[in-house]
């Protein structure tokens, strides 16, 4: 019995160190202006591999691969899609991922 409260008490340490990661993550990217008619700049204190943007339905609208090693700010031109809420996926050089949500007025 002990060590199933053991393992249970690693795991939930584990799962609190994964959250804790995520928040300091996430803090690290920004999008803005949010909401936005036109331009999205996506900035990131770490180099970013690659952006997605993906409608409320999970489809993918556009993706781009960076190529610049060092990229830590791209913009984005979100002028022709239609208002509502979208989600931009950014994967970081580091293999982390966030995903953020876009307002598109």
């Amino acid at each position: 019995m002990f060590a199933t409260l053991l393992g249970r008490t690693n795991a939930t340490t584990q799962n609190e160190f994964l959250q804790e990661k995520n928040i300091e993550e996430l803090a690290t990217i920004k999008l803005y202006p949010n909401p936005t008619k036109g331009n999205l700049t996506i900035e990131s204190l770490e180099a970013i591999a690659s952006w997605e943007l993906i409608n409320v339905y999970g489809n993918s609208i556009r993706k781009k691969l960076v190529s610049d090693e060092s990229l830590k700010k791209a913009t984005l031109n979100v002028s022709n899609l239609a208002t509502g809420v979208y989600f931009v996926k950014i994967t970081l050089k580091n293999g982390n991922v966030v995903t953020k949500q876009l307002i598109k007025d």
